[in-house]
Parts: C-alpha cells; sequence; structure tokens
C-alpha cells in the first residue's frame, strides 16, 4: 500500500504541473480571442470554440433556514487527502 500511495501522490503532483502549463495555452487563447474579437479559432487540425456560462448560487448563510432545508440537496463522495510525513 505505501508504494501506491507514493505512485499516486507522485502523478497528483505531476497533473498540478500540467494544468498550470495547460493554464498557460488556454489564457493564451483566450487572449487571443479577446484581442479579435472571435469566439472560435479554426485550424488545419483544431477547433477552438468559446461558450459563456453563467451559474447562480446562493450562500447558505444569505438564505433562510427554512428555506434550506426544504431545498438543499446533500450530494455525498469519497475525498482522500495525502501529505507527506515529516523525517
Amino acid at each position: 500500500m505505501e508504494q501506491k500511495i507514493e505512485e499516486w501522490n507522485q502523478k497528483r503532483e505531476q497533473l498540478k504541473r500540467l494544468e498550470k502549463e495547460c493554464d498557460k495555452y488556454r489564457n493564451a487563447i483566450i487572449k487571443y480571442m479577446n484581442t479579435n474579437e472571435v469566439d472560435s479559432i479554426k485550424t488545419s487540425k483544431f477547433r477552438v470554440s468559446r461558450k459563456n456560462i453563467t451559474r447562480e448560487v446562493i450562500s447558505k448563510k444569505k438564505m433562510p433556514k427554512d428555506l434550506w432545508d426544504r431545498y438543499s440537496t446533500i450530494t455525498s463522495y469519497d475525498k482522500l487527502s495525502v501529505t507527506q510525513n515529516r523525517k
């Protein structure tokens, strides 16, 4: 199990680095779209489309308790966390 946890932790670190790298490319594409006032880009191999999504949320603090209790939903899932032991 120790090896599995170690490998998982290494892959998570790799994923963080890759996500940062992907964000750089994504931001460059968005900047290009904004500069050229377009919502899609088509190259010989790819097409990138931008769609603006709006989501409405409400804070539990701002909601009366009776309404929160009546309309809120509960979603359950497993969350795993790993930290490296100090030596």
